[in-house]
């Protein structure tokens, strides 16, 4: 017996996604996830059918092994159809366990089919990769035999990146403004990625550019590149944008997360403004 048992919602509307991506099957029982992949955190439901086949009821049950490190024990289980089982899950999230064991009324009638949904989450301190989920089980005395012999889960890892942007305009009037944007990882994965900063339409060119950044002179855009970036760090890249003799008012600018691996969980920070403006002749103020 697992140490953590599950409460049976019997017949209550699940409140996750149903399971639709089959992981492994056997004669008498299938195993469908929905989904196979996930970031610490979220929610994963698992849903298990067993179908005895025979004239008599039967004991039936199905377990998932996986690594403990894996899923967070309390879940869920919601019975979709047939008897209530008992759900299980050990206290580290090494073994998922569905079990109809009991004298009488839990075990699988006759020719019939029992579904019920197993929900749990991916442990916070997951570290991001592949797990294997391997299962095993039984109706009645019929082992089951599954096909593949085991599914796998990918646990990937998530990585906020706060953007930031400033402007420096010359100390004596001139044409230029040095722009230094930078991509901050507040973790907890390391991340790659791409910050855009969108110049002003008046931006005649850009020079200064860092081996990691592209001008296009069409959008008036730097994009500049990070890769490996732990948590906690902080990448900058700073570049010179050029304007005409004759402009003359506001220069905003604006430094965009464009993309970012893995998933970036807010979107709150993503972006940063600086504005300058050309008082008059060449004298620009930040």
């Amino acid at each position: 017996m697992l140490a953590a048992t599950l409460a049976a919602a019997v017949l209550a509307a699940p409140h996750t996604a149903a399971a639709e991506t089959v992981g492994t099957r056997s004669q008498n029982s299938s195993v469908s996830m929905s989904t196979t992949t996930a970031h610490p955190g979220e929610t994963v439901a698992f849903d298990v059918t067993l179908t005895n086949t025979t004239a008599a009821s039967q004991y039936s049950g199905l377990f998932l092994w996986t690594d403990a490190s894996l899923f967070d024990a309390p879940g869920s289980c919601t019975v979709l159809s047939g008897p209530a089982p008992t759900c299980e899950i050990d206290p580290d999230g090494g073994t998922l366990a569905v079990e109809y064991v009991c004298a009488t009324e839990c075990r699988i009638p006759a020719n019939s089919t029992a579904r019920v949904r197993l929900t749990t989450t991916v442990r916070q301190d997951a570290q991001p990769g592949t797990y294997t989920l391997a299962p095993s089980g039984s109706v009645g005395d019929h082992e089951s035999v599954f096909t593949p012999g085991s599914a796998t889960f990918q646990v990937t890892g998530e990585a906020d990146i706060a953007v930031g942007l400033t402007a420096t305009a010359p100390a004596v009037p001139g044409d230029t403004i040095v722009y230094r944007q930078t991509a901050t990882n507040n973790g907890p994965a390391t991340a790659d990625g791409t910050v855009t900063t969108t110049l002003s339409d008046r931006t005649t060119a850009v020079s200064d550019l860092p081996a990691d950044c592209t001008y296009d002179p069409a959008g008036k855009t730097v994009a500049c590149s990070f890769s490996g970036l732990a948590p906690t760090a902080t990448t900058s890249s700073t570049f010179t944008a050029k304007f005409g003799v004759l402009t003359v008012g506001p220069l905003p600018a604006t430094a965009t997360r464009t993309s970012s691996n893995p998933a970036d969980p807010d979107d709150t920070n993503d972006s940063a403004g600086a504005n300058c403006t050309v008082v008059t002749g060449l004298f620009i103020r930040c």
